[in-house]
C-alpha cells in the first residue's frame, strides 16, 4: 500500500475516531446532563474529563478539583488529577501523555487517552485482559451472527463493512424489530441504516454513521466501541432470554403433558367407545332363534375375535402407551400426574377390556350350546317321526304275520292292515321337507335315518302285504272251485275204468323231483288227445274247463277222458306236492337269509361302545353283507322256476324282497357308518381346534402376564430401564416361540377351513406381543429422557461442542486450563454476563484439586453441565418468571409478546390468572411440580 493510500486511510480513521469517541463521551456525560461537542477541544480545561472519569469509574476523584477553572494552572491541576487517577488509581498506562498535551489540544494523544478510557471501562469490563476481552467480544459477535446469510464475523474491520453484521445482531435479539430476511443484501448502506435506526429505537447508542463502515475498511477501535455497546445492551437481554428459554422449556414440557393427557384421553375414549359398541353388539339378541340365525350370530362373535378384537387390543395398547408416556414425562419433570376424567382411567380401560373379553368368551359358549341344543332337537324331532312310522310299520308287519281264521277272514284282515299301512303315506310325505331342511342346515349326517330309508321300509311292508293278499286270493279261488270239481267227478266216475290203463302208467312214474315233474307233465299233455270221444258230460266238463278246472277232475267225459281224468288228478296231486316242495325248499333258503339280514341291521343299531368302535363293527357288518349277496344270488334260478310254474306268489319272500332287503340293509348300515364317521370327524375337528386353542391360550396367558409384569416394573429410573430391557428380551423370545409353535398348527387348520372358529390367531397374538414391545420401547424412551432431565444433561451435542470449542479458543497457552478472567470471557462469548468475583468463585468451587483459581478441562465441563443444566424446580421456574417480569408478580402482554412465540404466549395467557396489571404467575408455577 502506498504512503498516500495509508495516509488517506489514517485520515479517515482519525475522523471516524473523533466522531465515535466524541459520541461515546457524550453518552457518558448525559448522566450529569453535561453538554459535549468534540474531544478535539472539550477536554482542554479538564472538567469534562474529570466528570467522565467519575462516571465511568463509578467513584469521585480522590481529591478536589476546579469546577470552573479560569487560570491555566487550574486547568493543569485538573488534567494532572485526571491523568494521576488513570495511571495510579486505575493502573492504566498512558505513555507519553502529559497535561499540556490535553490542554493544548493534541488530537492524537487526546484520541489515545479517550481510547484508553473506552478500552478500560467498556471493553475490559468483559475481561481483565484487553486481548482476552476483545476475543470474547469478537467470539460473542461471531456466535450471535452465526448462520446469517452473507455474514462472517472474523474481525472488527471488514467483517462489518456491509452493515449486515449489525442487522444480524439486531435480528438475533429483536427479531420482531428487524426482519433480516427482508433486507436487500446488496444494498449495504440501506442495511446499515436500518440496523442503526433499529438501534436508536431500542435505545442502543449509535457511535458510527453508515459511511464510516460501508464498503471500506472501518476503523477497528470505532467498530469495537460500537460492538461493545451492543454487547452491554444485550448482555442483560441474554440473561432474560436465557430465563425465557427456561420458561419456554417449562411451557414445552407442560404442553407436552397436556398433549399427552389429551392424547391419552382421546385414545382411552376411542378404546372405551369401541369396546362399549362391540360389547353391546356381542350381547345383543339381534338374531332369529333358528339354526341359521344362531349360526350367523356365532359367526359374528367369531368374526369379532378374528377381526375386531385385534383393533381393540391395538386401541388399548395405544392408550396405555400414551398413559405410560404421560406418567414418565410427569415423573421426569417432577410434575403431578394430571387428573383423568372418570371412566377413562387406565384401571377403567383394563376393566372394560377384561369385561369384553369375558363377554366374548361367554357369548361364544352360550351360542355354541344354544346351536348344539337346537341341532340336537331338530335331529331328534326328525328321528322321532321316522321311528314312529318305522315302529308302526313293524307293528303292522307283526300283526299280519299272526293273523288267524279262514282264508276269507284272513284276506279281510290283511286288506284292513294294507289300508292301515297306506294311511301312513301322509306322515311319510311330511318327512321329505323335514329331511331336506336337515340337508340345507348341513346336519343330515347326524341322523341315522333318512326320508328315503323310511320310505323304503314302508314300501317293503306294502309289498309284503300285497304279496300275502295274492297268496290268500289264490287259496280262496281254489277252495271255491273244489265243490264243482267234486260234482263233476261223481258224474264221470263210470267212465273212470276206461282210463285205468292210462292211470297205471301214470302211477308207475317214479324218480327224482325234476324227473317225476317232467314225466307227469308229459302224461298230462297226452290226456287231451285221448278224451275227445267222451261227450255225455261235455256240458259240465265244458263249464269246468271254462274256469280252467278241467285238469283237476277225476274222470273225463269219454272213456279215455275218464281214464285220463283220474290220471290227471293223480298228476295234479303229485305236481302240487312237487310245487309245495319247491316253495318249501325256496323258503327254507330265503327266510333265514332275510332273517339274518334283519338281525344284522337290528344288532348294528344296538352296538354299545364309543363311536369309533361302533363304526368299526358296523363296517365289519357291512362287509359281511357280501356273503348274504352271494346267497341271494343263488336264489335266482330256483325263483325263476317258481315264476315259470306261477308259484312265486306262494313263497314267503320273493327274490326281489331278498335283494331289496339287502339293499336296504346296506343303506341302513352305510347311514350308521356315515353318522359315526361324521361324529368322529366332528370330534377330531374339535380336538384339533382344542389342541390349538389350549396352546394359544397358554401363549396369551403368558402375554397377559408379561403385560402385568411390564406395568409392575418400578423403582429408580436406571434399574427400572434395565428391568424393562430384560422384560423386552423375554417378550421377544415368547413372541418368537408363539409364532414358531402356533403358525404350523394354524396353517394346518386353515387348509381344512377350521381356522374360522379360532379366536386368538397367530397374527393377533403376534400383534399383542408387538404392542407389548412398543409399550416397553415407549417407557424406555421416556425413562431415558427422565434420566437426562434428572442429571441435568439435556444439553445437545451441538451445545456441548460449542462449550469445548470456546474452551480451546480461550486456552491461549494450551495449558488445558482457564483462569478466572478467561472463564469470564468464555461465558461472555456464550452470552453469559458475570462479574470477576463470580468467575473466581466458580473456579474455586469447581477446581477438582482444591487449589488455585484455574479450571482444567474436566472441571470446566463439569461446571458447564451444572451451569447450563435444564433441570427444573419450582424455584428455578419462579426465578425465570421474575427475571422476565423485572421482579414484578405479573407478566405484561408486552413481555409475553417480546420473549415468547405467539403460540407460547397464547398458552401462558390461557394458564395464568389475569390480574389488574398483568398475568399472575406464582400460583401456576407452584402447581406445576410435585411438592
Amino acid at each position: 500500500m502506498s504512503v498516500r493510500r495509508e495516509g488517506l486511510l489514517d485520515d479517515a480513521w482519525e475522523k471516524t475516531q473523533i466522531k465515535v469517541f466524541s459520541r461515546w463521551v457524550q453518552k457518558q456525560l448525559l448522566a450529569r446532563q453535561i453538554q459535549f461537542e468534540t474531544i478535539e477541544t472539550d477536554f482542554e480545561d479538564g472538567t469534562k474529563l474529570l466528570n467522565l472519569l467519575e462516571i465511568i469509574g463509578k467513584e469521585p476523584m480522590p481529591s478536589k478539583w476546579h469546577k470552573q477553572p479560569k487560570m491555566m494552572v487550574q486547568k493543569r491541576e485538573n488534567v494532572d488529577l485526571a491523568l494521576k487517577y488513570i495511571n495510579e488509581v486505575k493502573k492504566i498506562r498512558t505513555v507519553g501523555i502529559g497535561a499540556d498535551d490535553i490542554i493544548n489540544k493534541n488530537l492524537k494523544l487526546t484520541l489515545g487517552l479517550t481510547w484508553t478510557c473506552i478500552n478500560k471501562f467498556m471493553i475490559e469490563e468483559i475481561s481483565v485482559e484487553e486481548a482476552t476481552a476483545r476475543d470474547a467480544l469478537l467470539l460473542w459477535a461471531k456466535k450471535n451472527t452465526q448462520g446469517y446469510e452473507h455474514v462472517a464475523v472474523n474481525n472488527f474491520t471488514t467483517s462489518w463493512n456491509t452493515g449486515l453484521a449489525f442487522a444480524a445482531l439486531i435480528n438475533k435479539f429483536r427479531p420482531n424489530l428487524l426482519d433480516y430476511s427482508a433486507l436487500d443484501y446488496n444494498d449495504h448502506k440501506g442495511a446499515c441504516e436500518k440496523a442503526f435506526a433499529a438501534c436508536k429505537e431500542l435505545g442502543i447508542y449509535v457511535y458510527l454513521d453508515p459511511e464510516d463502515v460501508i464498503d471500506t475498511t472501518p476503523d477497528e477501535k470505532s467498530v469495537v466501541t460500537q460492538v461493545a455497546e451492543f454487547f452491554h445492551f444485550f448482555a442483560s437481554e441474554s440473561k432474560i432470554a436465557a430465563m425465557a428459554d427456561k420458561i419456554k422449556r417449562t411451557v414445552a414440557i407442560q404442553k407436552q403433558i397436556d398433549e399427552l393427557k389429551n392424547t391419552y384421553i382421546e385414545d382411552a375414549k376411542a378404546a372405551i367407545e369401541k369396546m362399549t359398541v362391540e360389547d353391546e353388539k356381542l350381547k345383543a339378541d339381534d338374531y332369529e332363534k333358528t339354526i341359521p340365525g344362531i349360526r350367523g350370530k356365532l359367526a359374528s362373535v367369531i368374526s369379532y375375535n378374528r377381526d375386531i378384537r385385534p383393533e381393540i387390543v391395538d386401541h388399548r395398547a395405544k392408550a396405555m402407551r400414551s398413559w405410560a408416556a404421560l406418567v414418565t414425562k410427569c415423573k421426569s419433570g417432577n410434575r403431578p400426574i394430571p387428573e383423568i376424567p372418570q371412566g377413562l382411567e387406565p384401571e377403567a380401560l383394563t376393566n372394560k377390556f377384561n369385561e369384553i373379553e369375558q363377554t366374548s368368551t361367554t357369548r361364544r359358549d352360550e351360542l355354541t350350546q344354544e346351536l348344539n341344543d337346537m341341532i340336537k332337537k331338530k335331529v331328534e324331532d326328525f328321528m322321532a317321526k321316522c321311528m314312529d312310522i318305522i315302529n308302526k310299520c313293524d307293528a303292522i308287519h307283526e300283526e299280519v304275520k299272526t293273523i288267524e281264521g279262514t282264508t276269507a277272514e284272513k284276506k279281510d284282515k290283511v286288506e284292513q292292515k294294507l289300508h292301515e299301512a297306506e294311511d301312513l303315506q301322509p306322515a311319510l310325505a311330511e318327512l321329505t321337507p323335514l329331511f331336506q331342511e336337515l340337508v340345507e342346515l348341513r346336519i343330515n349326517t347326524l341322523s341315522s335315518q333318512t326320508d328315503d330309508s323310511v320310505n323304503r321300509h314302508h314300501s317293503q311292508l306294502i309289498t309284503y302285504i300285497k304279496h300275502l293278499l295274492e297268496q290268500l286270493n289264490g287259496k280262496l279261488f281254489e277252495e271255491t272251485n273244489e265243490a264243482r270239481i267234486n260234482e263233476y267227478n261223481a258224474l264221470a266216475q263210470p267212465l273212470y275204468d276206461e282210463a285205468i290203463a292210462f292211470k297205471e302208467e301214470v302211477l308207475a312214474i317214479s324218480g327224482e323231483l325234476r324227473e317225476r315233474r317232467t314225466q307227469f307233465l308229459a302224461k298230462q299233455a297226452e290226456a287231451p288227445t285221448k278224451r275227445e270221444h267222451v261227450n255225455e258230460i261235455d256240458p259240465i266238463f265244458d263249464g269246468l274247463e271254462k274256469d280252467s278246472l278241467h285238469l283237476r277232475v277225476n274222470h273225463s267225459p269219454t272213456e279215455i277222458r275218464n281214464v285220463y281224468a283220474v290220471t290227471l288228478q293223480h298228476i295234479i296231486t303229485e305236481l302240487n306236492k312237487i310245487f309245495e316242495e319247491m316253495v318249501a325248499n325256496f323258503d327254507a333258503t330265503a327266510v333265514p337269509i332275510i332273517d339274518g339280514i334283519t338281525a344284522l341291521v337290528t344288532s348294528s343299531h344296538q352296538i354299545p361302545g364309543d363311536a369309533a368302535a361302533v363304526k368299526a363293527q358296523v363296517e365289519e357288518n357291512l362287509a359281511s353283507l357280501d356273503g348274504f349277496a352271494e346267497k341271494i344270488q343263488a336264489l335266482q334260478d330256483p325263483y325263476n322256476e317258481l315264476v315259470e310254474f306261477k308259484l312265486n306268489y306262494k313263497v314267503t319272500y320273493t327274490y326281489s324282497d331278498a335283494t331289496g332287503e339287502l339293499d336296504q340293509a346296506r343303506l341302513d348300515l352305510k347311514q350308521i357308518i356315515l353318522a359315526k364317521k361324521t361324529f368322529l370327524e366332528e370330534e377330531e375337528r374339535k380336538a384339533r381346534i382344542n389342541n390349538y386353542t389350549v396352546k394359544a391360550d397358554e401363549h396369551m396367558n403368558e402375554a397377559h402376564a408379561l403385560d402385568g409384569k411390564i406395568n409392575s416394573v418400578d423403582g429408580e429410573l436406571e434399574p427400572k430401564r434395565q428391568k424393562l430391557y430384560e422384560v423386552r428380551e423375554e417378550v421377544n423370545a415368547k413372541k418368537e416361540k408363539a409364532a414358531e409353535e402356533l403358525t404350523p398348527i394354524y396353517e394346518d387348520l386353515e387348509k381344512d377351513q377350521l381356522h374360522l372358529e379360532i379366536t386368538s390367531t397367530p397374527a393377533s397374538i403376534n400383534i399383542f406381543f408387538e404392542n407389548l414391545i412398543a409399550h416397553i420401547d415407549t417407557l424406555v424412551k421416556e425413562i431415558d429422557a427422565a434420566i437426562a432431565a434428572a442429571k441435568g444433561l439435556e444439553i445437545s451435542e451441538e451445545e456441548l461442542n460449542e462449550f469445548k470449542d470456546t474452551f480451546k479458543y480461550f486456552d491461549k497457552d494450551k495449558s488445558n486450563s482457564l483462569e478466572y478472567f478467561e472463564l469470564k470471557a468464555c461465558l461472555t462469548a456464550l452470552g453469559e454476563d458475570i462479574t470477576d468475583d463470580q468467575a473466581k468463585e466458580y473456579c474455586k468451587k469447581y477446581n477438582s484439586k482444591g487449589e488455585g483459581t484455574a479450571l482444567e478441562f474436566d472441571d470446566y465441563v463439569r461446571f458447564m453441565l451444572d451451569h447450563f443444566s435444564k433441570a427444573e424446580t419450582t424455584e428455578t421456574t419462579m426465578e425465570a418468571f421474575k427475571a422476565i417480569a423485572q421482579n414484578q408478580p405479573v407478566l405484561t402482554d408486552a413481555q409475553l409478546d417480546q420473549y415468547f412465540s405467539a403460540e407460547d404466549a397464547a398458552y401462558l395467557r390461557s394458564q395464568l390468572k389475569q390480574g389488574e396489571n398483568g398475568y399472575e404467575f406464582a400460583d401456576w408455577v407452584n402447581s406445576l411440580y410435585n411438592q
